[in-house]
């Protein structure tokens, strides 16, 4: 993949917050919570400077699955 992929990601079942944090400053936070049958689409430098995750829990949660899709380019 080169350093700027689109990525798609479909979730399916428990809501659960989506997280990002900057690179360059940790204190940079955002979550938004990604609900049953939600289409989360990232694309040009969010990969570079912002690093992302769906956090652990320590309250038990419903079932979950995550679908995603990456945009592989082939390099010449």
């Amino acid at each position: 993949m080169d350093n700027r992929p689109i990525i798609a990601s479909i979730s399916l079942g428990q809501v659960r917050s989506f997280q990002f944090r900057s690179v360059d400053d940790h204190r940079k936070r955002y979550a938004l919570p990604l609900a049953h049958g939600s289409l989360l689409l990232m694309k040009g430098a969010i990969q570079l400077n912002w690093e992302h995750r769906i956090a652990k829990s320590t309250r038990s949660m419903g079932a979950r699955i995550n679908l995603t899709f990456r945009q592989i380019n082939e390099r010449s």
